[in-house]
């Protein structure tokens, strides 16, 4: 069907009174509009459903979350799956309105719903698939994308996000679906009837036991002079995140202007704690006549599964740190603080995806810890615990983590979770007090010790289909006819995950790469520098990730900046960039 065909049987199909009724009328006439709307259909990947919401079949709506919750009720119930499903939502505009759609659908065929009573940070939705053992999940978020976002993403029983071949099964189902059906009943009816019920707050305390049983050095926290300023960025963190808080005596204060929940994230429209806006309101705190001395600065962005760290210096400036940073200090006060107490298991290991920071694995190597690399997304951390989990060995990870400011220790969930992350961010900042440093200053040592590691992500906008073939063919080029010499680096070995080989530059010698098939190609030089190309999954983007590591920073940068120079010269020579 064409778009205007599609549009056409949109308007026939949705009562004209409804608000979506009136948002199709207005664009009678509208072909452009009618086009991005209704010129493809969002499709059903790994991340489930994303996209910015409105009518339309290239929109988050009503209709779209219908026919995808309907596909995937199908999925779970051909599956060898028990017939039951949680539901969380964050605080984004519709995620509840979503969450109650998703629901009905999956109740009128045939799953049991538990779903939260209010919005809850998507670990809490992985937590409440292991614990209540349902069939899987779903939890409706956009993360950090801005305002018009929403999304649907789905779980498998495991507590980790569908992988390949499911989510494929899925969308399968999906197709074969009416692009719109009206829902049977009314959510107060499904509730009444049993077929969906609110999850209790013996799950939320099941789940704050968990957490908290993660705890290293939490009795440090008293004492310590600790002081934290916490921000949830109006999304799901306040509540778990304080509550924990509490249970810990952690003296923290709340950014006012971005406690209130609030879909439209006024104060930050693009609410990504990996990003410096995120912390305009907070500095307004520190700055204020009469302000406390915060020691540091906690940011959980809307679905509270990813947490960043700010440092208030005594210059008046803070100092954020990365998510390779934070992974790494996290990493280390793991390992240390458990080698010390005789608790590190028989043969740990920290698992980090490919595009994570590779002081990880001198980190790791220091205390005799294995480092497993596995593809972006952590749903590839999760597959991998649950691999160690089939053979009772979930218990040797220590730590999982990805640059993107996704951490997790423990494997009560399979998914990141920022309130861990959280309480581990105040155990770190009492324990590096109470040595007579900060966080900034605890990680400079880290350098110190191990290197100077720097990184650098580059995300490229592409300009739909056409820019995402242009990004295909110039990785296809660099496959095909790979540099020799980068940034004056010799090329060591190239990894290339969409044919599953690692070549060695000098020898020629391939070997197989044991990672599931991904478009992403990675150059390793001489000199510890690094270069790695990948589209993103959920976005049109091109994503390329810079890294390099020498004796000291100015010579780290330095490489760093002449690989991205490199690089970007061949990007503008393709016409990928201008």
């Amino acid at each position: 069907m064409t778009a205007q065909e599609k549009y056409e049987l949109w308007v026939e199909q949705v009562p004209a009174g409804t608000a979506m009724g009136e948002e199709l009328a207005a664009l009678a006439g509208n072909a452009e509009e009618i086009q991005s709307r209704f010129g493809a259909d969002l499709t059903f990947g790994t991340a489930g459903l994303r996209g910015v919401m409105g009518a339309g079949t290239d929109r988050m709506n009503i209709y779209t979350v219908r026919r995808a919750a309907l596909a995937y009720g199908q999925y779970i119930k051909a599956a060898d799956l028990p017939d039951t499903c949680a539901i969380a939502y964050d605080t984004r505009n519709n995620s509840r309105l979503f969450s109650e759609t998703c629901a009905m659908a999956l109740a009128e065929v045939g799953i049991h719903v538990f779903l939260y009573p209010d919005a809850a940070p998507t670990p809490m939705l992985s937590f409440a698939v292991r614990h209540l053992k349902t069939g899987g999940g779903v939890v409706m978020t956009a993360s950090h994308n801005p305002a018009p976002y929403n999304g649907m993403k789905c779980y498998g029983s495991d507590g980790c996000q569908q992988t390949d071949e499911p989510a494929a099964e899925v969308f399968r189902r999906m197709q074969a679906l009416p692009m719109i059906s009206e829902t049977k009943g009314t959510f107060q009816e499904c509730l009444d009837s049993g077929k969906v019920e609110y999850i209790g707050q013996d799950v939320y305390e099941a789940y704050y036991a968990a957490v908290l049983s993660q705890s290293l050095t939490g009795s440090e926290i008293p004492g310590s002079g600790l002081k934290v300023l916490y921000t949830p960025l109006h999304g799901t963190g306040l509540k778990p995140v304080t509550t924990l808080f509490d249970r810990l005596q952690v003296d923290y204060d709340v950014v006012t202007a971005q406690a209130t929940p609030d879909g439209n994230f006024p104060t930050c429209p693009y609410p990504n704690p990996e990003t410096a806006p995120a912390f305009d309101e907070a500095k307004k705190v520190i700055d204020a006549p009469g302000a406390p001395k915060y020691d540091v600065v906690i940011a959980t962005d809307p679905d509270a599964d990813r947490v960043a760290l700010a440092v208030p210096l005594a210059d008046g400036t803070l100092r954020r740190l990365s998510g390779n940073e934070l992974g790494c200090m996290f990493l280390e006060y793991i390992v240390s603080t458990r080698a010390a107490g005789g608790d590190l298991p028989a043969a740990p290991k920290t698992i980090k995806s490919i595009v994570t920071t590779p002081m990880v694995r001198d980190i790791a190597s220091a205390f005799g810890v294995e480092t497993i690399d596995v593809l972006t997304g952590f749903k590839y951390i999760g597959s991998t615990i649950l691999g160690l989990e089939n053979q009772g060995r979930e218990n040797e990870v220590v730590f999982a983590f990805e640059e993107s400011c996704g951490f997790l220790k423990g494997t009560y969930v399979r998914d990141k979770d920022a309130q861990v992350a959280s309480m581990l961010a105040a155990e770190l900042a009492a324990v590096t007090k109470r040595q007579g440093m900060n966080l900034a200053e605890r990680m400079d040592s880290l350098y110190a010790k191990y290197g100077w590691y720097t990184n650098q992500v580059r995300s490229i906008d592409l300009d739909g289909e056409k820019g995402k073939k242009l990004c295909a063919d110039f990785i296809d080029a660099l496959r095909q006819d790979p540099p020799k010499v980068i940034a004056g680096l010799d090329v060591k070995t190239i990894d290339d995950y969409q044919n599953s080989l690692r070549t060695d530059c000098a020898s020629g010698d391939k070997t197989p790469l044991d990672f599931p098939k991904s478009n992403v190609l990675g150059f390793f030089l001489d000199g510890r520098g690094q270069a790695m190309l990948r589209p993103s999954g959920t976005e049109p983007k091109l994503k390329v990730y810079f890294f390099a590591a020498d004796d000291s920073p100015a010579a780290a940068e330095k490489k760093l900046a002449a690989i991205m120079e490199d690089m970007d010269a061949r990007l503008k020579a393709f016409g990928v960039i201008s």
